[in-house]
């Protein structure tokens, strides 16, 4: 296997993969993610896609965002470069 995953800290975790698995590997971590992340909830906050808190403030379910970084589409040369390119596609993926 080519692939590699490692945790570059805080909640930021990288996979290294080929390019034309990387949208195949962000759909399954997705999926897994949310599937696994909404038992903690019950069926009601579930239904109602945030949790109600007292005070009637709404907090919105985990969700999991992911930006995926090529060198086909970005220019890098170091993690920090990698890191910073793919927060900013988080950015542009959470919903």
């Amino acid at each position: 296997m080519d692939d590699f995953a490692g945790h570059a800290g805080s909640a930021i975790f990288i996979v290294i993969t080929k390019e034309h698995l990387a949208p195949v590997i962000a759909e399954n971590l997705r999926t897994a993610f949310i599937k696994k992340a909404h038992t903690f909830y019950n069926f009601i906050d579930r239904d109602q896609g945030f949790v109600q808190l007292s005070g009637g403030e709404k907090a919105p379910l985990i969700d999991l965002a992911i930006g995926i970084v090529s060198p086909n589409t970005h220019e890098f040369s170091d993690i920090r470069e990698i890191i910073e390119l793919a927060a900013e596609e988080r950015r542009k993926n959470i919903a």
